[in-house]
This record gives C-alpha cells, structure tokens and sequence, in this order.
C-alpha cells in the first residue's frame, strides 16, 4: 500500500502519476445510539478525510499533466446499510461514492476520469470480525447471491478496467463488486 509520502516519491523519480488506486478503510463497529464522536471522527478521518486529500493532492498533478485515473475503493455499505453498528462505516463509504461523482463532474475537463470499486465483504482484516460472529456471518453470507466471501483477487479486474484504455470514457461510475448483492437488495 502506498501512502502519500510514497506518491511523492515515485513522482519525483517518474515525473507523472497517472493512476492512483485509493484505499482507505477503518470501522469501530458500535451501536448508532452509543457512539461516541471521537470514534466516528477517526473513522470520517480515515475513510472520508483521507480519500479526499490523497485525491486533492493527486489531482493537482493530474491537472498538470492533463490526465490521469483515480480508482477509489468504496463498499457495497454505501447503498444500504447493516444489521448491527456500522453508522460511521456505511455513512463514510456512501461520502467516497459522492467524492467520486462529484470530483469525476470538476476534473473531467482535465481528463482526469474517477471512478470507484464498491466490492461487498472481501476476506480481509478488516473484515475479520464479521467471519468470527456467527450470527452476523451467517446473515451476511446469505445475502451474497454466489454463496461465498470475496477475496482481494476478486478485485483485481475491476481495477484492471478502471485503470486501462478501456475504461477511457468511463467516469464518475461506481461498480459493485459483490456476488450478487445488490442485485436483491
């Protein structure tokens, strides 16, 4: 994972960034009524705030060049929301999805296309609290139309798309990347 210190340096040594793929994800997991504020901020922070400075600062050396690609990662959370203490999560991923469109509208003049990947539950760490709870694991799983988990590979052509020639007049779309999902939800 880069971080921007890491961008930085591969554009001094390259002298372009023409893609970035964007990944920023945290969840305190807690009931909407007990929230405290320090955590949602932590989580805006990380999942909102964050998006938006790597894509402003990423941006401004775009527009330089006049182009570029910014693949964000939001999460199938952004349409709709979940069973049991995920406030902070679902309303940070539905921003990264307004993040998207709208900076897709400022810099397609720029041809800077934005577009972003919404994948369901992927095998990761950060969901590994969901596969240890056997109420929440069931009542999820169960929702994923091809009856398993994402993996991070599952993402892969996705991004692929995103970042080639041909998603060239491709912008300000979001594609869920989630078994099946939303088809039924």
């Amino acid at each position: 994972m880069l971080w921007l210190e890491d961008e930085w340096k591969c554009w001094k040594k390259f002298g372009r960034i023409d893609i970035l793929v964007n990944c920023a994800g945290i969840n305190i997991p807690k009931p909407a009524e007990e929230y405290p504020l320090e955590d949602w901020n932590k989580v805006m922070d990380a999942n909102v705030t964050g998006v938006f400075l790597v894509c402003r600062e990423v941006g401004k050396v775009m527009i330089k060049q006049n182009g570029g690609k910014i693949i964000n990662v939001s999460s199938v959370r952004s349409s709709y929301g979940m069973p049991k203490n995920y406030i902070a999560y679902c309303s940070s991923k539905a921003a990264v999805n307004m993040i998207t469109k709208q900076l897709a509208c400022e810099w397609a003049k720029y041809n800077i296309l934005v577009n972003a990947i919404a994948p369901t539950v992927i095998a990761t760490p950060l969901t590994a609290h969901i596969m240890k709870d056997p109420e929440l694991s069931k009542t999820m799983k169960s929702r994923i139309l091809l009856g398993r988990w994402g993996y991070p590979d599952d993402l892969i052509g996705a991004v692929v798309f995103f970042a080639s020639d041909a998603s060239n007049f491709v912008t300000g779309q979001i594609l869920y990347i989630d078994g099946g999902v939303t088809s039924w939800a």
